[in-house]
């Protein structure tokens, strides 16, 4: 299972609701997207995307889960970097060889319960 939070860059939308339920490189990874106290799976997104009631500069979590082998990494910045695309957000460049500390994601591990296994690096607070 991995995590990410981060702010909204522009409010969530029916439109990019429906684009965000078919994100490629995606359909073994259960996606979880939870913000204002309310969480919506992903291929349910254009039917209940309101209920989150995402707007500019809202908390939103995102969780992925259940892929093989390690396809939930890739499958939650495929996600992430999506939704913030569409939301008004700008995609880091993923230009080969040019890495930078800055932007990088952090990911963890949780276990059962949503609390961090004892041996799971989560990064700085």
């Amino acid at each position: 299972m991995y995590v990410e939070e981060f702010r909204a860059k522009g409010p969530l939308t029916a439109a990019i609701a429906e684009d965000l339920a078919v994100t490629p490189g995606v359909s073994r990874s259960s996606i979880t997207i939870s913000s204002n106290g309310r969480s919506v799976h992903a291929p349910v997104l254009p039917w209940c995307w309101d209920v989150l009631r995402i707007e500019s500069g809202d908390l939103v979590t995102v969780t992925t889960a259940h892929g093989l082998g390690d396809e939930d990494r890739p499958a939650i910045s495929r996600f992430v970097d999506r939704f913030q695309a569409l939301t008004g957000g700008a995609i880091p460049s993923r230009t080969p060889g040019a890495r930078s500390s800055a932007g990088e994601r952090a990911f963890g591990v949780l276990g059962l319960g949503g609390r961090p296994l004892p041996h799971a690096d989560l990064g700085p607070p």
